[in-house]
């Protein structure tokens, strides 16, 4: 039996890294994958790039016992599975970053109102994306931990914050006290997961905007660069001796860090560092807890059904870039 190696949105398909499968050939051993886990996967397969034991290879490549036949997609499938044709969440997401831009130079309440209202909207959006799948979430208790905890930070600081995540999940129990279909473990810890997270990331930037609004700056500008570096490594890079889009947004943002270190005045070198690795660490699990909360499933390689899934990663990254920064305190 030939080992059948997969990788990214054939990986999670499949619901397995390898299989074990009989063919002479390369194209048999394909074969029977394909008709084994469906059209998606074969749709898949046809695109991508199969090497075996390291060596590219084709259909017709003959394997034996013990060799290992590798199918990789174009850009571990991101471009394939990522280039839809719909730019809609894209877009929302650069009209978003533009608002906290703009709302960070007016004043730190201006950024407290947009910050309230961007974690709103995601959330809205979160909800209705569940409800089309036919789950129910305690949306409306989330609404209120957000709206508290955002502006809790910005009348009393750390310990607004703090207190408005709690209001936030007492909201989350309370709403399951008038709805029945909420009385379930996933349903809460789905609320609570939303509460917390949103709650979070809108006093994370209040407080960011607090402390200087050239360290939320720094923060947009680290955004902003790993947006930039994962479509550049979906969208440019080949996959054999490319970059991995999480990777390139752990590149983008290392780098951009350090450059902030250097040129802005409320932040060492060190400093700078610290808060971009918090940040890369908040986008990336913001990224995969936006994908478990939308499709129920952890995947790195398919768009998430929704409107703003391009700032699921950001949202949570507030919080932890505000953390990497209160380390220095």
């Amino acid at each position: 039996m030939a080992t059948l190696r997969l990788f990214a949105n054939l990986r999670e398909m499949a619901g397995t890294s390898t299989v074990e499968i009989d063919g002479a050939t390369v194209g048999s051993v394909l074969d029977t994958a394909t008709d084994r886990f469906g059209a998606g996967f074969a749709a898949g397969v046809h695109i991508a790039n199969v090497w075996v034991n390291g060596t590219q290879a084709d259909r017709n490549t003959a394997v034996g016992e013990h060799d290992e036949v590798a199918v990789i997609p174009p850009v571990s499938g991101g471009v394939t599975t990522f280039e839809d044709g719909d730019v809609t969440p894209a877009l929302l997401g650069i009209i978003l970053l533009a608002t906290f831009a703009i709302a960070n130079v007016i004043s730190v309440e201006a950024l407290a109102f947009a910050a309230v209202g961007g974690t709103l909207a995601w959330l809205w959006d979160l909800g209705d994306t569940q409800a089309e799948d036919g789950r129910a979430v305690p949306v409306i208790g989330a609404l209120v931990g957000a709206a508290a905890s955002g502006n809790g930070a910005y009348a009393w600081g750390v310990p607004g914050l703090a207190g408005g995540l709690v209001v936030g999940l007492m909201a989350v129990l309370a709403h399951a006290l008038y709805d029945g279909r909420l009385r379930t473990l996933p349903a809460l810890s789905s609320g609570m997961l939303m509460t917390l997270t949103a709650g979070a990331g809108a006093g994370g930037l209040v407080l960011a905007r607090a402390h200087s609004p050239v360290n939320l700056t720094v923060f947009l500008v680290l955004v902003v660069l790993a947006a930039v570096a994962q479509w550049v490594a979906r969208r440019f890079l080949p996959d054999i001796g490319g970059l991995d889009p999480n990777l390139a947004i752990a590149a983008g943002v290392l780098v951009g860090a350090i450059a902030a270190g250097l040129v802005a005045d409320t932040l060492s070198p060190a400093e700078a560092l610290v808060a971009g690795a918090a940040t890369v660490a908040g986008l990336l699990a913001g990224k995969a807890l936006g994908s478990m909360l939308r499709r129920g499933d952890v995947a790195h390689t398919t768009r998430s059904p929704g409107l703003l899934t391009a700032v699921d990663g950001a949202v949570l990254a507030a919080a932890t870039f505000w953390v990497g920064v209160l380390l220095f305190d």
